[in-house]
């Protein structure tokens, strides 16, 4: 699939290849990226739950040092409603989308915009904004469920699909619904990348590309037919907790891939500490700022860590990921083991007993179930119009 601007982001920059994501929800997961906090310390384990206060946040500290700070966001589980517009001078979210096809009364209700609405917002407000250095955080919503792209980014009909060790759980959803569903993602993901290349322009057009740290990455991955499942949020496996996560900027070496581990809380310590800012000790996050400027040759990170909210009748897993190493379980220590090495597709997996150590070491934290989420109507109807309600 075409995707020239991250490529292009990738080759003047440095990509990680093994960077993961705490949970695979967006509304969980963004709070980990801007607090630099697991789930288990921040306490959002679902979609439409409001941060706790105190928490550190990056756009609050680079708020405090002087930075202009906006957001463009593109779903509504990450609006000013839950609390995302905490350390923003601007929050934007003008929804223009209704749900998902068939999802009754609430197609009549906007809950999402498109990449194009979300990028002319953007555009509009770099052409606005003064001399003042500038934090931007830039939240796209199209490869997502139901993967419907734009006219002119459709896939070819006769586009090959690799439909091996895939499958959907339902006897009635075929191999070709399936290569269909593959093509309309492939499509969407086509489609953000030439928003992600109009952002990269107008900072090119503007003189401000090289002097501005850029971030690529996401808050989840989706299963598209891998472990028999669809969408995202109800497995641990890699096609939903690995992300993408290119860095360019000053101090960025250009065409490099490192080999070692990342997490979505890195990003605040390792952007404050670009910037020469401090980020204290109370951070779950780990600065890569060495790593990425080739101090250090292997990632400050070890181990990857995260976890899944329960889904009704079933309970909570948690991850631990090394280097040798993937575990994925209950807290009862409970879980599957699987070697990266020999077993990439996580396929082939052996049942162990034992919690792993850098999960051991958060004690009594692990067993909350987050936050309480009361959910009014509007609140209800928002998710499951995007599908994350039954």
């Amino acid at each position: 699939m075409p995707t020239p601007a991250m490529d292009t982001l990738a080759l003047e920059g440095t990509q990680i290849d093994r960077a993961f994501t705490p949970v695979p929800s967006t509304g969980p997961a963004v709070v980990s990226l801007l607090t630099g906090t697991h789930p288990w310390r921040h306490g959002v384990l679902l979609n439409a739950v409001t941060p706790r206060a105190g928490l550190p946040s990056l756009p609050e500290r680079l708020q405090t040092a002087g930075f202009e700070t906006a957001a463009f966001v593109s779903s509504y589980v990450v609006s000013a409603r839950f609390g995302f517009d905490r350390g923003f001078d601007l929050h934007h979210f003008t929804p223009s989308h209704g749900a998902k096809p068939n999802a009754g009364d609430y197609r009549t209700q906007h809950w999402w915009s498109r990449g194009d609405e979300t990028t002319d917002a953007v555009l509009r407000w770099l052409n606005s904004r003064g001399e003042t250095p500038f934090f931007l955080w830039v939240h796209y919503m199209d490869p997502h469920d139901p993967y419907r792209p734009p006219a002119g980014f459709e896939r070819p009909d006769d586009e090959p699909v690799d439909l091996a060790h895939k499958r959907l759980s339902s006897e009635t959803e075929g191999h070709e619904r399936l290569r269909t569903l593959i093509r309309y993602y492939r499509g969407s993901v086509a489609y953000t990348d030439f928003q992600i290349g109009r952002v990269l322009d107008e900072l090119r057009a503007q003189n401000l590309l090289d002097q501005t740290l850029i971030i690529l990455t996401a808050d989840h991955g989706e299963g598209l037919g891998d472990h028999a499942l669809l969408g995202h949020g109800y497995n641990l496996h890699d096609e939903l907790v690995r992300v993408p996560m290119i860095f360019r900027g000053p101090q960025i070496p250009a065409g490099l891939a490192l080999h070692g581990l990342a997490q979505l809380e890195d990003l605040m310590p390792t952007t404050l500490s670009m910037l020469g800012l401090p980020y204290g000790e109370s951070l779950d996050g780990v600065d890569l700022s060495p790593w990425l400027r080739g101090d250090v040759a292997m990632s400050p990170r070890t181990v990857a860590v995260g976890r899944r909210a329960s889904f009704g009748k079933k309970p909570s897993f948690f991850y631990a990921r090394s280097e040798e190493a993937t575990w994925i379980g209950k807290l009862d220590g409970s879980g599957i083991r699987f070697q990266p090495s020999s077993d990439p597709l996580e396929l082939r997996g052996h049942r162990v007993r034992g919690l792993p150590e850098p999960l051991q070491q958060y004690g009594d934290l692990l067993h909350s179930n987050g936050s309480t989420r009361a959910l009014d109507a509007e609140s209800r109807a928002g998710l499951e119009a995007l599908g994350y309600l039954e």
